[in-house]
């Protein structure tokens, strides 16, 4: 066989491989647009929660979960990849779950007696499963600011 044609596959396998790099490059395989909110219980910011962007779409249709942890004010910014890149523009149900704190800081709270009251100061248990919430969002291209989530 001649060298030449032994390095066809070698040469295709490379041109392949710069390729898939490139697409790498080129962002998340799925349009994003910014996103962010804002959580309340109560009446009050819900500081510490993850809000989960479950979508909404058929089976079969591949669009990826969002997410972002709400800050003291119950703000968050939605990310599906990396840093706050966004959420796939769609319709998606929401979940929101409280974290219970870690044994060091729980420790810590209950010394200072700000410890959190089972039922009373997190959301009912159901806010966490986006299919049993009730909560839903639209994220739309071009309007970054979505509306407040309530929960009781």
């Amino acid at each position: 066989m001649s060298p030449m044609i032994r390095s066809i596959p070698g040469r295709s396998a490379a041109l392949l491989l710069v390729a898939a790099l490139a697409g790498c490059e080129g962002g998340p395989p799925v349009p994003l647009v910014p996103a962010r909110g804002r959580v309340t219980f109560r009446g009050e910011p819900l500081a510490g929660a993850l809000v989960i962007f479950k979508p909404a779409t058929p089976p079969g249709v591949d669009v990826p979960l969002s997410s972002g942890t709400t800050d003291a004010e119950g703000r968050y910014v939605l990310h599906t990849f990396a840093g706050d890149d966004g959420a796939p523009a769609g319709s998606y149900r929401v979940g929101v779950r409280v974290q219970p704190p870690s044994t060091e800081n729980r420790t810590f709270l209950q010394k200072v007696e700000r410890a959190p009251k089972k039922g009373a100061s997190a959301p009912a248990e159901r806010y966490g499963d986006p299919d049993r919430s009730g909560l839903a969002v639209e994220v739309e291209s071009g309007v970054e600011s979505l509306p407040d989530l309530v929960v009781d």
